[in-house]
């Protein structure tokens, strides 16, 4: 029986140590992993072949309903001048449409004045080089304002794969300058993430309405659509050796 008791002590002071040293392992902490973490952007030029205006037809008449009628005329003629140089229907949309009679102050009391019809519509140009000559028909038609005027590319897929590739590279050489300027060796990468959504920016040409006026003066300006800038930023992590 002492015997017995003998060998169990030991077995007891055995399974202690054991778990004894294995606790020790545990608490033993991991090497911090060492990152390097950049951000950096890739761009993309591309050919602008597609054009979206914005035309308003105004009306004044001192009876509403002259007023509407005589808009809704010059918008026809508009419409149909547009559709005889190639503008599909459903790439001419209406923006806007309101109705309203002015008024004036005069000696302590409020004058009503005419009433004011204004109609706008945007126009999709597939054709950017054609935007001179559908600017100077719906002008000449009957269109009194030319509110805005954007170029922009119809497609930018390969673009963007390109802005990736870019900004991946310029993060890389980002990261092993600083990494190689402390002496350490840059390692594989561990994330990407891209900061500003899985489309990328486009960043199209635009003008205001005083630019297009005084380029459609010219016609010059109008027959270069330029270019747009397609841009792609992300963050990457990298681990360092």
């Amino acid at each position: 029986m002492k015997k017995m008791n003998t060998v169990f002590s030991a077995f007891c002071a055995a399974l202690s140590a054991l778990s004894f040293t294995s606790c020790l392992m545990k608490q033993e902490p991991k090497p911090e992993e060492r990152l390097v973490t950049v951000s950096s952007s890739g761009e993309v030029k591309v050919e602008n072949d597609r054009a979206s205006v914005c035309f308003t037809v105004i009306s004044r008449n001192n009876d509403a309903i002259r007023a509407m009628d005589e808009n809704n005329r010059k918008m026809t003629a508009v419409t149909n001048a547009l559709e005889e140089k190639g503008i599909h229907k459903q790439n001419i949309a209406t923006d806007s449409y309101s109705i309203y009679q002015e008024s004036n102050y005069v000696n302590g009391r409020t004058v009503q004045g005419a009433f004011v019809v204004s109609n706008s519509i945007t126009v999709t140009i597939n054709d950017a080089l054609k935007t001179g000559p559908v600017i100077d028909a719906a002008v000449k038609n009957g269109a009194t304002q030319l509110s805005s005027l954007s170029y922009y590319p119809s497609s930018t897929e390969e673009s963007l794969k390109e802005a990736r590739i870019l900004a991946v590279k310029n993060a890389e050489k980002k990261a092993n300058t600083l990494v190689s300027a402390s002496g350490a060796k840059l390692g594989e990468i561990v994330s990407i993430t891209e900061t500003n959504g899985n489309g990328g920016v486009v960043y199209a040409k635009m003008m205001n309405n005083r630019n297009v006026l005084e380029e459609a003066a010219t016609g010059d300006a109008l027959s270069t659509p330029g270019k747009s800038v397609v841009r792609v930023s992300i963050t990457a992590t990298y681990k360092i050796e």
